[in-house]
């Protein structure tokens, strides 16, 4: 209120009690203050009456400056320029509104010390922090003008201090049941108040509380309000500041404030991955996402990570993307297009391949499964001499080709005995590969359309799976010209674990291939596991539940800098989340606590053991075609005879179809003789 209009309330106060003095002598005693008696006893009494009011009104001044403005009456809302505005006494009243993410300082000094502010309030709610001015007016266009300057006036300050600010609307004047705190820094010294220099370094806060803020004559009050629910709500704008205090308390309670906030700023665009969590309750708020860069997806089994992948590809669909799902169990199969790896795909490794790319892939395979996964030289140059006869014999490059002549060299006498016994270590080597159609039969293209691709590695054994991913990667990364192509890997610690030697195929797509239109969308249950290049190199990470002590203090340690809240406390909510929870994690955006919606996915344990069964059948029919010797040969010769096909065409067909159920599958695209033939021969 400003000093002229203090001292008109003065006078008029002063004017009513002296006009109230004289009907008084007027009605009790009959006379007039023009006699000389009456004027003295009138004047002693005014000056008397004048001197009560005076320090009546210096002692109680803001209790009766808010009886005269009526700032104790609170009207309703009304809008005005999409903003809102309501009576508070006298004045008119709106509020400039301010959501903080991040950490930074808050001036209060400067804020508060602005002409147009009467009070500020910095309130916590469960995750929230807001700044909220409140901005007075003798109408309302003058109120909307000031609000309109302090938003962004003070939304510049805020930014400066280091805050990421998202300007909150204020539809009405907030209502909430407060209750004032205990809280002060004024002891008693000597018989007199003081104020405390040095703030308490334990403060407690709670999750939902206000902090007011007053200048009042170069000082500074508050007082920190807890909120609850229930009845007794009272707007906002009635919560005062009372308690003194100095700018360095301030600054200590703002800090513990905003300490436990958690810093995110909503991706303006992409498609909801979630609904924000806040506390315990579930919210309303989506949370959005849009890939700009790789995305990694850590947390503990069963509790949510094939769901949120399930998500992650139907959106990366949604924005344009060729999706390609590595499957190792067969969990992925209703997402999109089915690709049975050995029946409906395959790769002729060693034809798309170079050599030593190819045993790149064999020993970074092989890594998972041996203590000693290096070739030795023995091993590795009885692979090369196999391979290059078979160039200049001119035979088919497959691995089962190169198996067979492995076989031939173990048992030839022009050897030497190191050189045989190598051969037949590198035939046991090839020997899971040779036997599968995945590695042999090739049908093998990088060519994918808009949508989802499933890879089923069902089929195949863990090694087989391991050979596969990797020489896919690496084709992948070496052959891909295409349109935007996001790839999904679970269990990405299988071909980029932190033990492998040198750098591995993943380390190498995660740093290159995003200029080639490629992102990659890994997963892993051990965060320790994981390549550190693959994790430093995402730009999203989704954390779900992390028990395991070690696996828990890892993520910790690299994840805390998107964290308002000591290790202790990110570790308790870390290991706190339940099913569906997780922490999006954004670069540039923040972290987020989130409710993944639920897919329902396909059975693995059904689909792995359907496919074990089909893969025992299919090894045991290729050991009787490689070891069945003359038997095998004149029972084909017979077939093959009876049905009018000739012995070669058959067995070129043999090397295709393994199983009767292979067969069957592809009934109507054989020829009728071919297909009674390789009925005949393989039932």
């Amino acid at each position: 209120m400003s000093p002229k209009l203090v001292l008109a309330v003065l006078c008029l106060v002063y004017l009513a009690l002296v006009s109230g003095l004289y009907v008084v002598y007027k009605i009790l005693f009959g006379w007039s203050p023009q006699s000389i008696i009456g004027a003295i006893l009138y004047l002693v009494e005014a000056l008397l009456v004048f001197l009560f009011s005076l320090v009546f009104l210096v002692k109680f001044k803001d209790e009766v400056l808010e009886l005269v403005s009526g700032s104790f009456l609170v009207s309703d809302s009304i809008r005005e320029d999409n903003r809102f505005v309501w009576r508070h006494g006298v004045w008119w009243c709106g509020l400039v509104g301010y959501r903080l993410v991040g950490f930074g300082d808050i001036d209060f000094e400067r804020i508060s010390g602005l002409s147009n502010v009467v009070r500020v309030f910095l309130i916590k709610y469960d995750d929230y922090a807001y700044l909220l001015c409140e901005v007075h007016g003798l109408s309302k266009s003058s109120v909307l003008e000031k609000c309109d300057y302090l938003e962004k006036f003070i939304g510049c300050e805020l930014r400066k201090a280091g805050f990421e600010v998202v300007v909150s609307e204020i539809d009405k004047c907030p209502r909430f049941k407060a209750t004032g705190s205990d809280l002060c820094f004024e002891e008693n010294i000597g018989g007199e108040k003081r104020l405390v220099l040095r703030p308490p370094e334990n403060l407690l806060i709670s999750n939902r509380c206000v902090l007011a803020v007053e200048k009042k004559s170069g000082k500074f009050f508050f007082e920190l309000y807890s909120l609850s629910e229930g009845r007794g709500e009272k707007p906002l704008v009635l919560l005062k500041a009372t308690k003194p205090c100095l700018s360095i308390h301030l600054d200590r309670i703002a800090e513990e404030i905003l300490k436990k906030t958690t810093p995110y700023v909503p991706c303006k665009r992409g498609i909801v991955v979630g609904y924000r969590i806040v506390g315990k309750k579930r919210t309303l708020e989506p949370v959005f996402f849009y890939p700009r860069g790789h995305v990694v997806v850590l947390g503990m089994t069963g509790i949510g990570k094939s769901v949120l992948l399930s998500l992650l590809a139907r959106i990366f669909e949604k924005l344009g993307y060729a999706v390609v799902v590595l499957d190792w169990y067969g969990e992925f199969l209703g997402l999109g297009r089915v690709y049975r790896v050995g029946a409906d795909y395959g790769i002729n490794i060693i034809e798309h391949l170079s050599l030593d790319d190819f045993l790149f892939c064999l020993v970074k395979s092989r890594e998972n499964v041996y203590e000693n996964p290096q070739l030795s030289f023995m091993v590795s140059e009885q692979i090369r001499r196999a391979y290059m006869s078979l160039l200049l014999e001119k035979r088919k490059l497959t691995l089962f080709e190169l198996y067979r002549k492995l076989e031939e060299m173990s048992s030839s006498p022009e050897l030497t005995q190191d050189k045989r016994f190598g051969a037949e270590a590198a035939a046991r080597r090839i020997w899971d590969l040779a036997i599968n159609p995945a590695f042999n039969y090739d049908r093998f293209s990088l060519d994918f359309r808009k949508g989802v691709h499933v890879f089923d590695l069902s089929r195949l054994s863990e090694y087989s799976k391991d050979v596969f991913v990797n020489a896919f990667l690496y084709l992948l990364y070496a052959e891909y010209a295409g349109d935007k192509i996001a790839v999904f890997i679970d269990e990405a610690s299988r071909v980029a674990h932190t033990s492998f030697r040198g750098e591995n195929i993943l380390d190498m797509c995660a740093k290159r291939v995003r200029k080639f239109n490629i992102r990659l969308v890994v997963a892993d249950q051990n965060p320790l596991a994981l390549s550190r290049s693959v994790l430093n190199m995402a730009k999203h990470i989704f954390l779900f539940k992390v028990v395991e002590e070690e696996n828990l203090n890892y993520v910790v340690s690299a994840l805390k800098a998107y964290f308002n809240l000591s290790e202790d406390e990110l570790r308790k909510e870390i290991a706190s989340l339940i099913e569906g929870e997780c922490f999006y994690i954004a670069h540039g955006e923040g972290a987020v606590k989130i409710k993944v919606p639920y897919i329902r996915l396909t059975s693995a344990a059904e689909v792995r053991g359907r496919e074990y069964r089909r893969r025992l059948e299919r090894e045991r029919a290729l050991l009787l075609r490689l070891h069945g010797g003359e038997a095998f040969e004149e029972k084909v010769r017979e077939v093959a005879k009876k049905h009018g096909v000739s012995v070669e065409k058959l067995q070129a067909y043999l090397e295709k179809y393994y199983t009767l159920e292979d067969v069957e599958k592809d009934k109507h695209k054989l020829p009728v003789r071919i297909y009674r033939a390789l009925v005949d021969l393989l039932s």
